[in-house]
């Protein structure tokens, strides 16, 4: 598909992924935030919806935050089920998303950075390193 024909919504959020090494001092938090933990595993399951389906909405930001930020406003998910799996009240749900969303550790299509899933993966090995005979 000819890149002009790619909707900008799928567009930037490519491009977010591919930047997300210049983001990797995000994880610092999780190091001794388990909510933040709890919250990157729980957004996995989440569904997110786009409220354009079709794909016409235009982004006409230029800066990246301001790029980032017009990718969420895209998206529509399931507060309550994300609080439910994270194990957060309710009334925590949006505090903990705004920390997610701002660190970057999470995508509005439902996937998490590669950097917090290293994180993750990397943190488990350390808790239950795997036996060698």
């Amino acid at each position: 598909m000819p890149e002009d024909e790619i909707d900008d919504y799928v567009k930037i959020l490519e491009e977010c992924k591919k930047e997300e090494n210049d983001y990797i001092e995000s994880i610092m938090p999780m190091m001794d935030d388990p909510g933040l933990i709890n919250g990157v595993v729980a957004w996995q399951s989440v569904s997110c919806t786009r409220i354009d389906k079709k794909g016409l909405a235009k982004c006409e930001h230029e800066s990246d935050k301001d790029r980032w930020n017009w990718l969420w406003s895209q998206v529509d998910y399931d507060y309550k089920n994300f609080a439910i799996v994270a194990g957060v009240k309710e009334h925590e749900i949006h505090s903990l998303l705004t920390r997610l969303i701002g660190l970057r550790l999470v995508y509005p299509d439902g996937t998490i950075s590669k950097i917090a899933k290293g994180f993750m993966r990397n943190h488990l090995q350390q808790k239950f390193p795997t036996k060698k005979n």
